[in-house]
């Protein structure tokens, strides 16, 4: 990797650093940003070794946390009193529980028992951690939109190896859509209402024509795919609600609150029989579930996922890596202004042939799929 030049553009602060920065300078904190980021730009770009740690994490993620604690013992270094053998035995050694020099090891603990220059080391480092995070974002953003320009938008992914194996994913996705399967049919009680099993997936949206052809098109996909900023937990997943009874078209709509609960919304819904047994169809694409911890497939999805922040858990939830080809996708149920109009029903009829198109209302079949009516 070429040395990184810092430059003091590059800074950033968010509410956190301002805080401390207000605690340190009071209201007029603001007018030594500048300063601050000038002596950051000067301590890093005069060796190479903020270089080196943006290289390490970039390569192993696992090595991000090491990496930002070599920072904070460099910045002190640079910072305070240590002569230029004592830094660079520490750049050479890159780990703070090598130095064994009791005068260093005595310097590091008066500073940490400072409280002023304890707060001044934070603060600057807090700053630099922001820079860190930073690179390797834009490293990996980098990497992956030249590899695979449909993944420009990589939040999630931490090292180069995730890159890749995000790429792998989304290549066998695409394999995946030209696939030809039928999906199994909704579940039909004797009165002939509709019943979504429990384990049956969900997942709402609002009825609009270009959202519709791109489902039909691409499938059920995470929203970093088609430009949509994700919420903080599932990055790189379609997220689905999981049925957690047997249930009517009503309370499934009920149950996804807003996401299924309004009078333009269609709710898509995969069979579960489809998911797993012998009737699944694509496991290699839908057992990437981040909720499901006990595969090797849910485990790797649960390392691009942010796992403490996922709202929901096994029993109520899936997040499918990449997402879902159009064609696992049994039945449509519509919200009443959809089932109303008579030619949006058509629309969703003619770009989902093989699903059944189903009223909230009543749990009633409104269109059954176009093949199966063909051939009888």
């Amino acid at each position: 990797m070429e040395k990184i030049t810092v430059s003091t553009d590059d800074f950033r602060v968010f509410l956190m650093e301002r805080n401390k920065l207000y605690e340190m300078y009071g209201k007029d904190y603001n007018e030594k940003i500048p300063a601050i980021y000038e002596k950051l730009a000067n301590i890093l770009n005069k060796d190479t070794f903020f270089t080196e740690m943006v290289e390490k994490g970039v390569n192993d993620r696992d090595y991000q946390q090491s990496a930002l604690q070599n920072l904070k013992i460099y910045l002190m270094m640079s910072l305070y009193d240590f002569s230029e053998d004592e830094l660079n035995d520490f750049k050479e050694k890159k780990d703070l529980h090598k130095i064994s020099d009791t005068n260093v090891l005595k310097k590091i603990n008066s500073i940490l028992g400072n409280q002023e220059q304890r707060a001044y080391l934070d603060v600057l480092y807090s700053i630099t951690k922001i820079l860190y995070g930073d690179y390797i974002y834009q490293i990996l953003e980098s990497y992956i939109s030249e590899k695979e320009p449909a993944l420009s938008e990589c939040e999630g992914v931490k090292d180069i190896s995730q890159c890749d194996f995000i790429i792998d994913r989304y290549k066998e996705y695409v394999d995946s859509l030209s696939a030809d399967a039928t999906p199994k049919g909704p579940n039909v009680d004797d009165s002939g209402q509709v019943i979504v099993r429990k384990g049956d997936l969900y997942h709402g949206t609002n009825f609009s024509e270009q959202v519709i052809e791109s489902i039909a098109n691409k499938g059920l996909v995470s929203g970093q795919l088609i430009g949509i900023h994700e919420d903080g937990e599932t990055f790189m997943c379609v997220d689905f609600f999981k049925a957690t009874k047997d249930s009517t078209p009503e309370e499934i709509c009920t149950s996804g609150k807003r996401f299924t609960n309004g009078p333009n919304q269609v709710v898509f819904v995969i069979n579960h029989s489809n998911l797993e047994g012998e009737d699944e169809v694509i496991p290699n694409i839908t057992n990437y579930d981040a909720y499901n911890e006990k595969t090797h497939e849910g485990q790797k999805a649960r390392e691009i996922v942010n796992v403490r922040g996922l709202p929901l858990d096994y029993l109520t939830g899936a997040a499918i890596l990449i997402g879902v080809p159009p064609f696992m996708i049994s039945s449509i149920i519509v919200n009443s202004k959809i089932e109303e109009d008579e030619e949006k029903i058509n629309f969703l009829s003619s770009h989902f042939p093989k699903a059944t198109i189903v009223s909230r209302q009543s749990g009633e079949i409104l269109r059954r799929p176009i093949e199966i009516s063909k051939s009888k």
